[in-house]
């Protein structure tokens, strides 16, 4: 069990990175391998992650969820959520971690979805594993070089990446060639709650931030999410309360000041009432049921 939720750069890498270019590129084994190849839940500021496995699988936890997974998969990973997996030995893949801030300019327009939602894409289909193949593998030649407009290579090569993973998911006949003013509005807001959804501020914050009035903010997420804005806000509260309840040993006192609540009482009827059990039993239940390979 952890001792922080605090996200890392890299598995296993003590040190903060600057980072200093938008993609890294490594083998699955890389990380997989040295820590035989068991990789503890965790989370990483400032990266999307994307792993392409091509040989073998595991079981993978993606925050409450498990599942098993076989080749060929790919696991889309947006910053802040956490992952842990337990690769079957001999597994092969590609790791791609992404600097967040480099995704507007990857995924502009219509599929810039298929990276902030994240996705799990299993059954993919066979000329589509040999392109991304193709696709992993040049971007881990442009990572390791340093050739010229190396940076302009990577960038078209994660828009066909992206355009790949859009097209495998189950909405991507709907997709339009462009989002409107509203949907960019709304994608915004969920940006916001992100980055700041643990420091409590108000609908109309957020409507200010993104250059709307606090009853338009509550039409928009009505029409995209089928809930209010404050909905929206809490949802986000009672994912990294879960977050913190499955993967840490922190005391439930000390997650309600880590999650911006300043009365332990009303974090817990917040929870309780959300989740529909308490933190503890919350705790609990979740515990006894993670087996030993992905807790």
């Amino acid at each position: 069990m952890l001792n922080s939720l605090d996200a890392v750069d890299f598995y296993g890498d003590n040190e903060q990175v600057e980072h200093r270019h938008i993609l890294y590129c490594e083998p699955l084994t890389t990380r997989s391998e040295r820590h035989d190849w068991m990789i503890q839940p965790h989370r990483h500021r400032d990266l999307h992650q994307i792993f392409f496995v091509v040989k073998g699988g595991g079981q993978v936890q993606l925050d409450e969820q498990q599942l098993s997974v076989s080749a060929p998969v790919l696991l889309s990973i947006p910053e802040g959520h956490m992952h842990g997996f337990q690769w079957e030995p001999g597994s092969e893949g590609f790791v791609l971690s992404i600097v967040s801030a480099a995704i507007s300019e990857i995924s502009p327009g219509a599929y810039q979805a298929a990276f902030q939602e994240g996705a799990i894409l299993q059954d993919i289909p066979a000329q589509t594993c040999e392109d991304l193949q193709l696709i992993c593998k040049q971007l881990k030649r442009e990572a390791e070089g340093h050739g010229q407009f190396e940076e302009q290579m990577t960038i078209a090569l994660l828009r066909q990446m992206v355009v790949h993973i859009a097209r495998c998911t189950s909405q991507h006949e709907d997709v339009p060639g462009q989002y409107s003013k509203a949907e960019r509005k709304f994608l915004q807001f969920k940006a916001l709650i992100a980055q700041f959804g643990t420091t409590h501020h108000q609908v109309g914050w957020y409507a200010g931030k993104i250059g709307v009035s606090a009853a338009h903010l509550n039409q928009l997420c009505q029409q995209h999410a089928s809930v209010n804005a404050l909905s929206m806000i809490h949802r986000h509260l009672l994912v990294e309360a879960k977050r913190h309840l499955m993967f840490a040993d922190f005391s439930i006192t000390s997650i309600a000041y880590r999650i911006g609540f300043k009365d332990p009482a009303h974090f817990t009827k917040f929870f309780t009432k959300k989740a529909g059990l308490s933190p503890l039993k919350f705790r609990q239940e979740t515990r006894d049921k993670a087996s030993p390979e992905t807790a």
